[in-house]
């Protein structure tokens, strides 16, 4: 029966394994968690599979080794079922690494040409470790309080955090040992490994980092269209460590590291711009509550980009932080002067009626484009261009439009749907897609969210475990690849917490927003990503078609977040687009802000 239990070998070179039957006889032969591993990693179901992962024994080379070669043998092979969920696994296992071995087989991995994917595990390992390491210490081994410093700390960027994780940081890894493995991993020759080291070193604010996404901002500065991602990741990295807003301007951040590398530290930068209540000092952000039609709404927008950019409200997708543009939108950032705004929940409106039958209330969509153009106008912007993310903040972004002719100058829209009657639709496209992919989680997602004529779902989950799996499939349905890391921080550090449900209006559409007449003089651009089965090409097409003379672009190979994963060219059309219909671009000799 030697073939009823898998060599290393072997395993790391297969995919579609069946559940493993082993004979006890044989189990001696390998440790237990071999056995479990090879028997739950083909699972159906992502908690299973990312378990299989947890449960390796990493203070062991061989440990390592089998996921070295889960990570970089087995798993692309298959990027839908071993998504960044179930990645996630590996991460948490390496947290468990230590000793001699451990390390030694570390700085193997970092210091050799290939296995990319396991270098990024070894990276993401570090910032679990810390986080998990504050998450400790300020939970007092309290589930509740653990639960309550997660939240906590994952509402902090930059400075704020610094704050909060500089002392664990100090406890946790004296010697700076971990952050050599940031460093090793920088030194890369992939890309995709040196960005998962700017976002360590983010994790793990150090002074030593600075000078050498310095050096690495020099070095790329000509082949920045090449390595557009890099560039706009290593200026965002400099610019969240240091404070400083140099951006693009190489020169003046050689500089001013010139002057100010005696004295800096991430230390001073922290007792100099966090207040006693861990709130940074320099916040560009504001929170307002707006009155409309009975109902009170508080509105957080944060503001970026460069002073005299031509204003662009940007609506996020529902449930999420709007942080998850930047770096992103870096080049957005660099023509426009850029408002993002926080979706509001239910939570943040006061004064909303229920549905009498199924005591919901219907995501206010008018009330809150009375209160966003309130905002803006408080700001004294007569004249701003609106970017929708996602049907429902595109729908939003229509609204304001339609609402407000005289405000709104520039409509874009990234995979907006036309109506609401059309839901059913969507949830048959992202069905049928389940079948091609083969993932019962999501056929079986689907039809969680079809209710029957007794009132109860058509598939209900046996466990919360089997549930959270269904909510993922829903979700990573949105990415053409959704293992990449960054798709784990959109769900994991973005997504907003809690929030009431929300009934789904099925009467609103596009033409009915604007009474039956497409606005003549709003330039409209829409946005495609064609392969999310949320929002069918089809659907898309009837937006363009009404809104005549829109500009389409199309991202055949993408869902939603093109900008994430093609950001030079979103920048580019979009900035191009602009031109096109009018809008002055800034002088680059103007100062720019965060």
């Amino acid at each position: 029966m030697r073939s009823a239990i898998l060599t290393f070998s072997v395993f790391h070179g297969l995919v579609g394994l069946v559940a493993l039957v082993v004979p006890a006889s044989t189990v001696s032969a390998k440790e237990e968690w071999e056995v479990i591993f090879s028997e739950n990693i083909t699972s159906e179901y992502s908690q299973t599979r990312q378990d299989a992962l947890k449960q390796i024994d990493t203070t062991s080379s061989k440990g390592l080794k089998t996921i070295w070669g889960f990570l970089d043998k087995m798993a692309p092979k298959d990027p839908l079922r071993y998504d960044w969920y179930v990645r996630e696994g590996a991460f948490e296992a390496l947290m468990s690494a230590e000793g001699e071995e451990c390390d030694a087989e570390f700085l193997r991995l970092l210091r050799g040409k290939s296995y990319e994917n396991s270098k990024e595990a070894v990276v993401h390992s570090v910032i679990w470790k810390i986080r998990k390491a504050f998450e400790k210490s300020h939970g007092e081994n309290d589930d509740d309080k653990i639960r309550e410093a997660k939240y906590f700390l994952r509402k902090k960027r930059g400075v704020e955090f610094f704050a909060l994780v500089l002392p664990t940081v100090k406890e946790l890894d004296p010697e700076k040992k971990m952050l050599g493995w940031i460093h090793a991993a920088f030194a890369d020759r992939s890309s995709k490994v040196r960005l998962a080291a700017i976002t360590g070193m983010l994790a793990y604010p150090d002074k030593s980092s600075v000078e050498m996404l310095l050096d690495n901002l020099k070095k790329i500065e000509k082949s920045k269209k090449k390595m557009y991602k890099e560039w706009i990741f290593t200026r965002y990295g400099l610019e969240v460590l240091t404070g400083q807003n140099y951006r693009d301007d190489v020169q003046n951040w050689f500089r001013w590291w010139e002057i100010a590398k005696g004295d800096f530290s991430i230390e001073d930068r922290v007792d100099k711009e966090v207040d006693e209540d861990g709130k940074s000092k320099k916040s560009r952000g504001k929170t307002e509550v707006v009155n409309t039609g009975g109902v009170e709404v508080t509105v957080n927008m944060k503001i970026a980009g460069i002073e005299g950019g031509y204003p662009l409200l940007v609506l996020p997708r529902v449930g999420y932080e709007p942080d998850y543009f930047r770096p992103y939108f870096h080049g957005v950032e660099n023509f426009a002067r850029v408002y993002y705004v926080q979706m509001p929940q239910l939570g943040d409106f006061k004064g909303l009626s229920r549905d009498k039958n199924t005591n919901l209330v219907m995501y206010p969509t008018e009330v809150l484009a009375n209160a966003i153009a309130k905002i803006m106008e408080d700001s004294e912007l007569e004249k701003y261009a609106v970017l929708g993310h996602g049907p429902a903040s595109a729908t939003q972004a229509m609204s304001i439009a339609a609402k407000f002719p005289k405000s709104v100058s520039h409509l874009v829209l990234i995979n907006p749907a036309s109506s609401g009657d059309r839901y059913r639709d969507r949830l048959d496209s992202v069905k049928r897609e389940g079948r091609r992919r083969k993932s019962p989680e999501l056929v079986n997602a689907v039809d969680n969210l079809l209710i029957d004529q007794s009132g109860k779902p058509t598939y209900e989950p046996a466990d919360a475990a089997e549930s959270g799996g269904l909510g993922r499939a829903l979700g990573n349905v949105s990415f053409a690849d959704p293992s990449s890391a960054e798709i784990g921080a959109l769900e994991f550090f973005y997504r907003l917490m809690g929030g009431q449900k929300t009934m789904n209006d099925r009467t609103w559409s596009v033409s009915k927003l604007f009474k039956n007449k497409a606005p003549r003089r709003l330039p409209v651009m829409i946005v495609q990503g064609e392969r999310d089965p949320w929002t069918p090409v089809g659907d898309m097409g009837r937006v363009a078609s009404f809104f005549k003379g829109a500009y389409v672009s199309k991202f055949k190979t993408h869902c939603k977040h093109m900008f994430i994963f093609e950001p030079y060219r979103f920048t580019r059309e979009l900035e191009s687009w602009f031109k096109k219909k009018g809008v002055k671009m800034p002088s680059k000799k103007r100062s720019r802000s965060r």
